[in-house]
């Protein structure tokens, strides 16, 4: 992880204490062979056994791609990195709790659903973030505290307006809570960098064809996801294992499809008499195809950022990151800029 240097003004550079670059390049020096990289190619070795010996189809294919995996991030090793500098601004956020649930322009009642099930869950991802990642990166830990209190506003001020407070997603939440924040450090790594690989991918995906899906605390934490994510996976990288990211992918995949697929069953098990609507069986098919392509895109980031070691994009992120600051700034979302921290990100 790249040292950090906080930014009194924004012609500053960073400091870094890494010894493996080429100051006219810009780009770091491969690995030398070491512990980690002999391990790579000893396991990529052993995953070719089932691959070649497996008697089911289930354990030839797990022990193809698992080799495949390793044998990425074994001559991931020897690759060269570029070093961007990244400012991370922490923002303070003006809007109110009320003011944060407006945005979603949606009369489809199974993505307000959704989006008031994320409000009420997401905080623990948030959570995790800071549980891990505080020491190596204070100012996204900053971020990520604001998006925790902006959620819990955000769903207390629903509170207030909807006859449920959402007690039908409590199985959730606590189930979350539990794989997130008391599984272990390894299950919080595991599961957050996974989800960090890929928020900004499914947070714009459906963007191009949909841009009122959420509502304005969802819009602002994408926002900031897209600024940080690259180095959050970077410092989950540093302290996971490339054995779980691939072993415990299933339990990511399953989740999220729990997340996106699940919140209109849920909705009509609490309100009946939607059933009795047909526009609500017109807003099920349209929910369903538009949660397939934010499924799509998260997973698509997962295997790409997370299982495997492709480097993320930065001119991906920043043509997210504007979007996203250019629709908050036309629904009015009032935050201001505190202070910024630049960090070293290796891509």
């Amino acid at each position: 992880m790249g040292v950090r240097q906080r930014m009194a003004s924004g012609d500053e550079e960073p400091t870094t204490t890494t010894k493996l670059v080429d100051p006219e390049k810009g780009v770091s020096v491969p690995n030398s062979i070491g512990t980690s990289t002999t391990v790579l190619l000893a396991v990529t070795i052993v995953g070719m056994v089932p691959w070649y010996l497996g008697k089911s189809a289930l354990m030839s294919g797990t022990g193809m791609a698992f080799s495949m995996v390793c044998f990425a991030h074994f001559l991931d090793k020897f690759r060269g990195r570029y070093h961007i500098h990244q400012k991370i601004v922490v923002r303070d956020l003006q809007s109110t709790g009320t003011e944060l649930n407006q945005g979603c322009s949606s009369t489809n009642v199974h993505m307000q659903e959704f989006n008031l099930m994320l409000d009420h869950i997401f905080p623990i991802f948030d959570f995790g973030v800071m549980k891990v990642l505080q020491s190596d990166l204070p100012a996204v830990s900053k971020q990520e505290h604001l998006h925790a209190k902006m959620h819990r506003e955000a769903a207390k001020a629903e509170n207030g307006r909807v006859e449920d407070p959402l007690k039908r997603w409590t199985w959730l939440y606590l189930l979350t809570d539990f794989l997130i924040l008391r599984c272990g450090k390894m299950m919080t790594i595991t599961l957050c960098g996974a989800t960090e690989a890929s928020t900004y991918l499914w947070g714009y995906a459906p963007f191009c064809y949909m841009d009122k899906y959420m509502d304005n605390v969802l819009l602002f934490h994408f926002m900031e996801e897209s600024e940080h994510s690259m180095l959050t996976v970077q410092g989950f990288k540093k302290q996971g294992s490339v054995i779980l990211n691939f072993v415990l992918y299933p339990l990511f995949a399953i989740f999220t499809f729990v997340l996106f697929f699940l919140p209109p069953y849920v909705r009509m098990l609490a309100e009946p008499s939607l059933l009795l609507n047909p526009k609500t069986y017109i807003d099920l098919v349209k929910f369903h195809l538009f949660m397939t392509v934010i499924y799509i895109g998260a997973n698509l980031g997962v295997i790409a950022h997370w299982v495997f070691p492709l480097p993320m994009s930065i001119g991906l992120h920043e043509f997210v990151l504007d979007r996203f600051m250019d629709e908050l700034k036309l629904r009015g979302v009032k935050f201001e800029d505190t202070y910024s921290e630049t960090y070293i990100c290796h891509q």
